[in-house]
């Protein structure tokens, strides 16, 4: 019988699958952020939706766009979803709440790819805070 840890755990990584990432390592969590701080608000910030079609290469193909549009945003709205449920049953992680707090503000604004990035950032943070 898995343990609650364990569970959660196991839907932590349903989660980080779903959004393509597949690997955890407690240390590059920790650049990452480093370097999502020093990212954030520069020229390299992430990129709106319009730019990332074009890095998609559907530029000029309305229904391609559209498409990826959607599975984008079921995909951050589902996560997200999820990440809500388990950061209201461990309310002791302060800043996992505040990361999914700032995917679902992301998401609200329609900018889906950035809510998927603080996604990835909650759900490792909920797994380094329940270990």
């Amino acid at each position: 019988m898995p343990t609650e840890k364990e569970l959660l755990h196991k839907e932590l990584d349903e989660i980080l699958e779903e959004l393509g990432v597949d690997d955890y390592d407690p240390e590059a969590n920790d650049a990452l952020a480093a370097l999502d701080a020093e990212v954030s608000g520069s020229e390299f910030d992430t990129p709106d939706q319009r730019s990332s079609m074009i890095a998609f290469d559907t530029e000029g193909d309305p229904e391609m766009e559209m498409m990826l549009g959607r599975l984008v945003r079921r995909r951050a709205r589902r996560a997200i979803r999820r990440l809500i449920n388990l950061a209201r049953n461990h309310r002791e992680c302060r800043d996992c709440i505040a990361l999914v707090t700032r995917a679902v503000s992301e998401f609200r604004r329609g900018r889906y790819l950035r809510a998927i990035r603080a996604a990835v950032r909650a759900t490792r943070c909920l797994r380094s805070c329940t270990s």
